[in-house]
């Protein structure tokens, strides 16, 4: 899928990154996420409320994240925007209070859950 239907079906706010790992060779980016299944229109009750899901970004352009680490359960997704080429991840470190990006410029996304 592109990164804008990406975060079209997945509501990011209060998921937190476990880990973010860049392949510039393969020009891809992995996200693991603590993700907020409860948070998301399609949650039906019954099901696992949190757990974890993995974003791969591929044919990515360009990937930053400066002001910050994004990773730990510290910090905090705020929001993702859609941008021309990607995405922009809005993160509050929560300890540090300090907030940051995250850009992604890429051409699509798997989500595996």
């Amino acid at each position: 899928m592109r990164p804008t239907e990406f975060i079209e079906r997945y509501y990011l706010h209060d998921s937190c990154i476990q880990s973010a790992e860049f392949d510039a060779d393969n020009r891809t980016v992995a996200l693991n996420i603590y993700f907020s299944f409860w948070m998301q229109k399609w949650y039906k009750t019954g099901q696992i409320e949190q757990g974890l899901i993995k974003a791969v970004f591929s044919g990515v352009s360009e990937y930053r994240c400066e002001g910050g680490d994004p990773t730990g359960m510290d910090v905090l997704i705020l929001e993702a925007r859609p941008t021309e080429k990607g995405i922009i991840i809005s993160l509050l470190d929560d300890v540090a209070c300090n907030c940051f990006e995250m850009t992604i410029n890429a051409k699509s996304v798997e989500v595996f859950v």
